[in-house]
């Protein structure tokens, strides 16, 4: 469940991901969550400014985990490619599911050429990787036909609470494109105009615990 705020205007809205809020407050709410959370989280990609991140996402031959996510259904996952800068070495291959109110993040670290099989649909390269959760993703995504539908880019900061270890990020300019699979492109080529920027437009908080290990949202 997601309440929006638009100048003071809440609503909630069906479907949208447990844990998140969206908000237009022109800088005000965003000022008060870096007092709270003032400690910077310490990761290899955050700093003063943030840090990028670049996702491709794929989906089934019928896009099931897009209309899964629209339907609000209780069992749903979604697959994707992340990288931190359009040069990296090597990519992350993700997967999220969410079970009711539970959500569980699996991934695995792929080099830079057999990432870019992967997009090419060459599922075999998986086999390559003796972990049982490359496994399963190539069967899924051999038998589910899974293929690349979309990038989506945006910078994100991520701050910390000390008391606690709440993890908090703060997710601005936000870009995405159907036009292009090119995940290692710089910068992403046919990508739309900016659909949420920093400064009184939309931004994404999520809260979750900090856990030290895959913890870049």
């Amino acid at each position: 469940m997601t309440r929006k705020f638009r100048e003071g205007v809440g609503c909630f809205e069906r479907g949208a991901p447990a844990g998140e809020k969206i908000f237009n407050d022109g800088g005000g709410r965003a000022d008060a969550f870096r007092l709270a959370f003032s400690k910077h989280d310490g990761g290899t990609h955050n700093g003063p400014l943030g840090y990028s991140i670049r996702s491709l996402y794929f989906d089934s031959w019928n896009d099931g985990d897009f209309f899964g996510k629209v339907d609000g259904l209780e069992l749903r996952r979604k697959i994707r490619l992340r990288i931190y800068s359009p040069s990296a070495k090597t990519a992350k291959l993700e997967m999220k599911q969410k079970e009711g109110p539970y959500q569980k993040k699996r991934s695995l670290t792929m080099g830079r050429e057999d990432a870019q099989a992967l997009i090419q649909g060459k599922y075999e390269v998986l086999l390559n990787y003796e972990e049982p959760f490359a496994a399963e993703c190539y069967g899924l995504m051999q038998m589910e036909q899974y293929r690349p539908r979309t990038i989506v880019e945006y910078r994100r900061k991520a701050f910390i609470a000390k008391e606690n270890r709440i993890r908090i990020t703060l997710d601005r300019d936000i870009i995405a494109t159907e036009s292009c699979i090119n995940l290692f492109s710089a910068p992403v080529p046919g990508a739309g105009s900016v659909l949420c920027s920093a400064g009184g437009e939309v931004q994404r908080v999520s809260a979750q615990l900090h856990q030290k290990s895959d913890q870049r949202g």
